[in-house]
């Protein structure tokens, strides 16, 4: 591998994280899903949006949900997260929505951002 100090690598997110058998007891929204999806505990990287700057990010929702209050909820992330985007990208964070739930969670959602996060040990290195 080369190493690039902007080097860019996928920085992936999931929403909820509840156990199977405690599904029932929490109700999930589409705020919730989208405040989880890019959470820091919920990232399988170690530092969020504070630490690194996006190139780009998708967010895949799953099950009954409404195209309206995805578009709201992303619109309002998506302006609240600009300064850890690049300005060059416009509309950087693409949904899609998938109306078939998957089989053990009723609404999931999955956060896929090409980011800068894993940079700093390679800076290290280097």
């Amino acid at each position: 591998m080369v190493l690039f100090p902007s080097l860019h690598f996928i920085a992936a997110g999931v929403s909820p994280l509840i156990a199977l058998g405690s599904q029932k007891y929490s109700r999930m929204s589409v705020p919730k899903l989208t405040v989880q999806m890019s959470d820091v505990p919920n990232l399988m990287s170690a530092s969020g949006f504070g630490h690194s700057r996006f190139l780009t990010a998708s967010a895949i929702f799953r099950g009954c949900l409404s195209t309206n209050e995805v578009a709201n909820q992303m619109l309002a992330v998506q302006q609240k997260t600009s300064p850890y985007f690049v300005e060059w990208i416009p509309k950087s964070i693409k949904t899609f929505l998938c109306d078939i739930p998957l089989v053990d969670l009723e609404m999931p959602s999955t956060f896929i951002g090409n980011s800068t996060v894993n940079k700093l040990p390679f800076k290290l290195l280097h």
